[in-house]
């Protein structure tokens, strides 16, 4: 009885592995093909971005799509929240606080552009999911561009800006894969 219990949990065991090895190639072979495609996006930041989500270790490539997107979702999150904090500065001047405001409403936009985009995306529609993340990627470089013509301090919102758009990319690039 033994016996057959300990070779039911080492066949669980080695399922399980599998698994976890298969994800882990979906999300190297995955990156490959992003670096590849998109020469400023790095291997090591689309490996990290998407491994930092649990359901990669399993995920096929639809999945990692789905995925790539949710990350864009709770990173505008955070630049939000991080621009929201940016806000309570009651002695912004009024053209950086403009800038933070429209910054803030890009997000936004951002967030519900993405969740449009994840649900064409899993009905087959990348073509529509494709345009929308490419319209959520604007949103860092128009706050950016905001943020430059007046006398903005940033304070750490030019690398959240950054990372936004490199999500962006790692999502946008998977999306051209199903077309």
């Amino acid at each position: 009885m033994r016996r057959s219990i300990s070779l039911f949990s080492l066949a669980i065991s080695l399922l399980i592995l599998s698994q976890v090895a298969v994800g882990e190639d979906v999300v190297a072979e995955t990156c490959k093909k992003v670096a590849a495609k998109e020469p400023s996006m790095s291997y090591d930041f689309c490996v990290a971005s998407l491994e930092a989500d649990p359901k990669s270790r399993t995920a096929d490539l639809p999945g990692l799509g789905v995925i790539s997107m949710q990350l864009m979702i709770s990173n505008a999150t955070n630049v939000n929240e991080y621009i929201k904090q940016l806000l309570s500065d009651g002695k912004l001047e009024n053209m950086t606080r403009q800038a933070l405001e429209d910054c803030s409403s890009l997000y936004s936009d951002s967030i519900s552009s993405m969740k449009d985009a994840i649900n064409d995306f899993k009905s087959k529609d990348y073509n529509g999911a494709n345009i929308k993340i490419s319209a959520a990627m604007e949103a860092p470089t128009t706050c950016g561009e905001g943020l430059s013509q007046g006398k903005a301090n940033e304070s750490g919102l030019t690398e959240r800006n950054d990372a936004f758009y490199k999500l962006a990319g790692i999502a946008l690039v998977i999306t051209t894969l199903f077309n």
